[in-house]
């Protein structure tokens, strides 16, 4: 799925939703994703929290509609 994340200040980064993505280091705070599905399907504005200092890792489970991870 196409992905746009967009969060903090100013920050946005497109995705093709193949392997993995490495979004760097991100400010702490609340951040949300677009994804356009094959299907035409949009999900929009499904949000994930990064904590600062840590690192965070997220899997969007497209049949769920939620993120699932953490940071640590």
């Amino acid at each position: 799925a196409d992905t746009t994340i967009t969060g903090g200040v100013g920050y946005k980064a497109e995705w093709d939703g193949k392997g993995e993505f490495a979004a760097g280091n991100l400010a702490e705070g609340s951040y949300k994703a677009t994804l356009s599905l094959p299907d035409g399907k949009k999900i929009r504005n499904k949000t994930f929290d990064v904590v600062g200092g840590k690192k965070c890792t997220f899997t969007y489970q497209v049949k769920a509609e939620k993120w699932d991870g953490s940071c640590s």
